[in-house]
């Protein structure tokens, strides 16, 4: 299993796609979070800069982690490097666990660069409009904490997402708006069921506070997590029956 997880690795660091989502993941977050907390106006409260301090970021940002998880698995059918890894991989429970492996701690890796260079953009955005906050409050850092575990789940869940479809253009093409717009769309419709849907409990991870939502972090998490192994389960299940030609 090291073996695999070594050779995944290298896989994905030898790509060029890897780094250029990596790079812009954290220029999108910088500028979101920079552009957000320059909007201060005097008198805003210190939660309202907290808030725009930590979560528009993860809105788009979550969009080129989810492509790198899809592309790391879809881009094997993709350009027929599935042959030769499941050649050396035989058992495919243990390829793709390699996979989820090395997407999971490259997003929390990618996750926490990111989180940091745009809560550091934000707070020095804020001190130099004269609307300085600390994130030293246990609330605050547990939803920077909650911000970074968010990005790594997302990583793993654009890898069932690939293994699930197969095809990058597909994965994208359907996960990328309902993560934009389709859990809003059902919430328009059926609000109650919306806070149980994956982004929308997922985002209690990196939410400033909780009070008034119908989930707090942990359960936020919890659905999050399960949504991804159903979709993994989902995606593993025909993986072991499809043909790879």
């Amino acid at each position: 299993m090291n073996k695999l997880i070594r050779s995944e690795w290298i896989k994905l660091r030898s790509l060029r796609t890897t780094w250029i989502l990596a790079i812009l993941a954290i220029l999108t977050a910088m500028a979101i979070t920079g552009a957000a907390t320059g909007s201060v106006k005097a008198g805003t409260s210190a939660f309202e800069r907290v808030d725009l301090l930590l979560t528009p970021a993860p809105l788009l940002v979550r969009l080129f982690i989810l492509v790198l998880g899809i592309m790391a698995f879809s881009n094997e059918y993709r350009y027929g490097t599935i042959m030769p890894s499941l050649a050396a991989a035989p058992i495919r429970g243990e390829l793709l666990g390699a996979k989820l492996i090395v997407l999971g701690a490259f997003g929390l890796v990618l996750g926490a660069v990111v989180t940091l260079a745009s809560t550091v953009t934000g707070l020095t955005v804020l001190s130099i409009i004269g609307q300085p906050v600390s994130v030293f409050d246990g609330e605050i850092l547990r939803a920077i904490a909650g911000t970074v575990a968010f990005y790594g789940i997302c990583a793993v869940l654009g890898v069932g997402a690939g293994v699930l479809v197969r095809q990058p253009t597909v994965a994208i093409g359907v996960l990328m708006p309902w993560a934009l717009f389709g859990e809003k769309a059902v919430g328009s419709f059926l609000p109650n069921l919306a806070s149980y849907l994956p982004f929308t409990a997922g985002a209690q991870l990196y939410a400033v506070t909780t009070k008034g939502e119908p989930l707090d972090p942990g359960v936020g998490a919890a659905l999050f997590l399960t949504w991804t192994a159903l979709l993994i389960l989902a995606g593993m299940l025909l993986f072991q029956r499809r043909d790879v030609t």
